[in-house]
């Protein structure tokens, strides 16, 4: 076997194994269940239904009803019930790996590049695979029907706008579909969660001013200029709705008085920093091991396809350094709600869309260096030890991946199955008109902490369960 055959075998292995780790994640979403502010969105929808629901858009503050699009979804998902929250895992993985997928070939060729269709497959699976193997608060923001919603959509709808604004630069005619569905995707992208509206409005400007500096010079900065303006407008329309929500500013009084122009963007650049210096010093060896494979991928022949015009080192470091700027920018946005109004770095769950930034950075990075490093001449030399040494490694540290996540099997199962158990018990009590229904609370440690029944009857969440199945009280014994 020659060493072109060889490397793209050994290519295509990674690929599977990546592969395999995307679908064992999405397994595991068939237990998937109803935790914490689920039950009192539910409650909600199955008293009012969908059309007065929307009132709490106004007056209701216990489970953020102001993130209009993430109770919208929450309350059309109702019906489907548990098959609806077992799909949705498998279904955000996928609009994640295909978002990743179609961004890049655009990417590519913006920067009039040549990436092979293996390539970038190959790139987004990696970026998706290591965006849910190192999320913050995994269980949270894709096995939890709230805050996958609330922070994991935001950022498909961040993807998959640009993607289409995109495609709409790139064709000189399209359909009469195209801009009313990007500015829909803008409008209910926006409205998911407050880190992920400024994010897309941050991304949405950073395009504007990028195409308005090209049009004179590139036809499709001038296609897309006007419609990236469009979008814009509908992101900023959703933006007021989050602002000026009464519901969103009786809660900003629990937070007090939010930080001074000064401290916020203090507080805001120290975040982000530590953010993306801690990534790199506590979590090394994914980081490693994703920037290997993207190396891999812009170093050998067999994934790519041959360049008309070599690209100069000094490109190469001035596409690195912009890369690196904008990934900081764009991190920045996700923690500035937090950094104003809390004054404290966001919750875990919400760093699930800093993570899948920095790492789609970071194989950029390592793809440019890999592909620079290629044309050297000393590279042919070392390239075939090169070349074995990091898939070993790459592979090696995949497949412990793979094994450690096996043991997330029992710990899921057991919940789900403890979950139904409980389920038919309050759905007994229910009719047996019980007014007082005991019942387990199920540990949320062992995922890392989500909400469950408190023994406080009066708990909200508890309050919430009973409206529910229409037991008068539910206490959640230890």
């Amino acid at each position: 076997m020659n060493q072109a055959r060889l490397e793209k075998t050994i290519l295509w292995t990674l690929l599977v194994l990546l592969l395999a780790g995307l679908l064992w994640f999405s397994y595991l979403g068939i237990f998937n269940r109803y935790w914490g502010d689920d039950w009192c969105i539910n409650a909600d929808f199955t008293e009012l239904g969908l059309v007065e629901n929307l009132s709490g858009y106004v007056d209701n503050i216990t489970y953020t009803p102001s993130r209009y699009s993430a109770n919208l979804f929450a309350g059309l998902m109702l019906p489907i019930g548990i098959p609806g929250l077992q799909a949705m895992t498998l279904i955000v993985i996928a609009l994640l790996t295909g978002g990743l997928y179609r961004l890049l070939g655009h990417l590519a060729h913006f920067a009039d590049l040549r990436l092979s269709a293996p390539a970038r497959l190959t790139l987004a699976v990696l970026v998706s695979y290591f965006s849910i193997y190192l999320a913050p608060h995994r269980y949270q923001t894709f096995y939890w029907r709230t805050g996958l919603l609330t922070y994991t959509c935001a950022l498909l709808s961040c993807i998959w706008l640009l993607v289409l604004l995109a495609d709409h630069g790139r064709r000189a005619a399209n359909p009469p579909w195209s801009r009313p569905l990007i500015g829909l995707i803008a409008f209910f992208g926006a409205g998911f969660s407050e880190a992920g509206n400024v994010l897309m409005v941050t991304t949405l400007l950073f395009l504007v001013v990028l195409c308005f500096w090209a049009r004179t010079r590139d036809a499709r900065a001038r296609r897309l200029l006007p419609v990236a303006v469009f979008a814009l407008a509908f992101a900023l329309l959703g933006t007021a709705l989050l602002v000026f929500s009464p519901s969103a500013a009786t809660r900003a009084l629990r937070y007090g008085p939010p930080a001074a122009p000064l401290e916020f963007i203090r507080l805001n650049l120290r975040y982000t920093w530590d953010f993306i210096r801690l990534s790199l010093l506590d979590l090394p060896l994914p980081h490693l091991a994703v920037a290997i494979t993207a190396a891999l991928l812009g170093a050998l022949s067999a994934f790519s396809v041959a360049e008309e015009t070599p690209w100069t080192l000094r490109r190469t470091l001035l596409t690195t350094l912009a890369i690196f700027l904008l990934v900081f920018l764009l991190v920045a946005a996700v923690y500035a709600p937090s950094s104003y109004v809390e004054k404290v770095p966001p919750h875990p769950r919400t760093r699930i869309i800093a993570r899948t930034i920095m790492l789609l950075g970071l194989a950029l990075i390592a793809w440019l260096a890999g592909r620079w490093t290629s044309a050297l001449p000393r590279f042919a030399r070392l390239r075939p030890i090169a070349f074995v040494l990091a898939a070993l490694f790459v592979g090696l540290y995949i497949g412990r991946a793979l094994i450690i996540n096996t043991d997330l099997f029992p710990i899921y199962q057991s919940r789900a199955a403890s979950w139904d158990a409980r389920d038919a018990q309050l759905a007994a009590a229910e009719e047996q008109f019980a007014d007082v229904v005991e019942v387990p609370a199920i540990d949320g440690q062992p995922v890392n902490g989500i909400v469950d029944f408190k023994l406080n009857a009066n708990y909200y969440i508890n309050r919430c369960a009973a409206r529910l199945y229409g037991v008068a009280r539910i206490s959640g014994q230890p």
